[in-house]
């Protein structure tokens, strides 16, 4: 009787040990495929992330999630997408940097004492658009960070909707994505 019981224990915890390490080999190859890019590995990551329970994929959601403030932040000052860059976000740092070190340089070099007034309207021009790409600079963090995040909760299984019911009244349809 005693063997039994040692042999049922013994099971039981080799089941339960295996299914942790498993849940924890899940964990950080998600983490690692996040790392990677969301983007690239959106399919893995739904894959692997059908075998976790709700509350694990919710804090890998709260840990990898992005934050718009400091990108924001970094873009005003001292801009040049700089924030964009940091945050991820190549497309947005880029134009960032294109469109603002092009007014700057073209502000710069018509800064002489006796411009033409052809070139003092493109100075205000230069000028102009400066300030639209710093515009471009302050919304665009928000922008990525929002569009990421939806994307990140949908590649975990996270998303929930309102849809029509049955009876013609709308629902809450929460999904796991899988």
């Amino acid at each position: 009787m005693k063997t039994k019981i040692i042999f049922t224990t013994a099971v039981f915890m080799a089941c339960f040990l295996s299914a942790a390490f498993s849940a924890e080999s899940s964990l950080s190859e998600i983490n690692e495929y996040i790392d990677q890019g969301l983007d690239q590995n959106f399919y893995q990551i739904k894959t692997t992330a059908s075998s976790l329970s709700q509350d694990d994929r919710r804090t890998i959601y709260e840990l990898k999630k992005k934050d718009w403030v400091r990108a924001q932040e970094l873009n005003i000052v001292p801009g040049l997408g700089i924030g964009s860059f940091l945050q991820g976000d190549d497309y947005g740092g880029k134009i960032a940097l294109i469109g603002e070190a092009a007014c700057i340089a073209i502000t710069w070099g018509l800064t002489k004492d006796n411009r033409t007034k052809s070139e003092e309207n493109t100075a205000y021009i230069a000028a102009y658009a400066f300030l639209g790409f710093k515009l471009f600079e302050i919304f665009r963090p928000g922008i990525y960070t929002n569009d990421y995040n939806k994307k990140l909760e949908e590649a975990l299984g996270l998303t929930a909707q309102i849809v029509p019911d049955k009876n013609g009244s709308l629902a809450l349809k929460l999904s796991t994505g899988f």
